[in-house]
C-alpha cells in the first residue's frame, strides 16, 4: 500500500484513535464487553445499518470461517470487527512482498499489420504489372489485459489495474488500461466501498534511446468507510510495458519479480 513514511504514521495514528474510541465506549455502562452476556445492551442494536453485518457474521460461522465466540463478540460490537480488519491491513503494509495476485503475461501475443511503419516504394499495383509495389506492412505485436491485483485482508478490499499495449521492437503505442476496485460482502457489511482512482496516468518514457520506449501505467486506488473515524485505505499499482514486450510491475513502491 502507498501508506509509507509519514502517511503510514498517520494511518497508524488514525487506527489507534479508532481502537481507543472502541475501548472507551465498550467500557461505558450499559455496553457489553466481549466477556459479558449478549443479553445486555450491545452497540447500536437497533441501527439497521448493522443488520446485514450481524446476519453475515452468522453465515460465516455456518461456513466455518469464524468461531462462535468471535462471532458473538463481533455481533455485540461491530467496531471490534472493524478494528481487527484495520489491524490486518496495517500488518500487510509491513509484509514483504505484499499480498499480490498478478496474472502472467500471455504466452502468445497477437500480431497485426502496422501500416504506420510501412515504407511505400511505389503504388500498390497487381503482380506482374512490372511496376514497383508498396513494401509489406511491418508487423507489430499487441497484448491485452495484463492484470495486477492487490488483495487486502484476504480480498476484503481488492484493487486491480490492467495494461494493454503494442510494440514493434522499437517503440510502444496504442496503450490503454483500466483501474477498478471491489469490496467483499464482509467488507460491505462493515461499510467499506470502492472510492475510485484519484490517479490513473499513462506516462511514456525513453528507453535505450527509444521514445516512447515504454509506457508506465500508474494508478492509485482508494477505499473509504462510512464511519468518519475509520481511515481511508489507498494502494498504488504500477506496470511498465516495454518496446520488446517485456513487463515490470510494482505495488506500493515494491518491485515484483516473477
Amino acid at each position: 500500500m502507498e501508506i509509507m513514511g509519514e502517511r503510514k504514521r498517520r494511518f497508524g495514528a488514525a487506527t489507534m484513535a479508532f481502537v481507543s474510541a472502541i475501548a472507551i465506549v465498550s467500557a461505558a455502562p450499559g455496553v457489553a464487553t466481549a466477556s459479558e452476556s449478549l443479553g445486555l445492551q450491545c452497540f447500536e442494536v437497533g441501527n439497521p445499518q448493522w443488520d446485514e453485518f450481524r446476519t453475515e457474521t452468522d453465515l460465516r460461522v455456518s461456513r466455518g470461517e469464524l468461531s462462535q465466540q468471535l462471532a458473538d463478540t463481533y455481533k455485540c460490537d461491530p467496531r471490534k470487527a472493524q478494528e481487527d480488519l484495520l489491524e490486518t491491513i496495517e500488518a500487510e503494509l509491513a509484509s514483504i512482498p505484499p499480498q499480490v495476485t498478478s496474472l502472467p503475461q500471455p504466452s502468445t501475443a497477437y500480431e497485426v499489420a502496422d501500416y504506420t511503419a510501412q515504407e511505400a516504394v511505389g503504388p500498390d499495383l497487381p503482380p506482374g504489372s512490372g511496376e514497383p509495389r508498396a513494401a509489406a506492412a511491418a508487423k507489430k505485436k499487441c497484448v491485452d489485459g495484463i492484470t495486477l491485483t492487490h488483495k487486502l485482508a484476504g480480498g476484503t478490499l481488492t484493487a486491480r489495474q490492467t495494461l494493454n499495449w503494442c510494440w514493434n521492437g522499437k517503440t510502444v503505442f496504442d496503450w490503454s488500461g483500466e483501474c477498478t476496485g471491489s469490496v467483499s460482502k464482509w467488507g460491505r457489511t462493515l461499510l467499506w466501498s470502492f472510492d475510485g482512482c484519484p490517479q490513473n496516468d499513462f506516462i511514456p518514457y525513453k528507453l535505450n534511446k527509444r521514445f516512447p520506449g515504454g509506457i508506465h501505467h500508474k494508478t492509485k486506488i482508494r477505499f473509504t468507510n462510512k464511519q468518519w473515524q475509520v481511515p481511508d485505505v489507498e494502494t498504488t499499482l504500477e506496470q511498465w510495458g516495454h518496446y520488446d514486450g517485456t513487463l515490470d510491475q510494482m505495488v506500493d513502491g515494491r518491485l515484483l519479480r516473477k
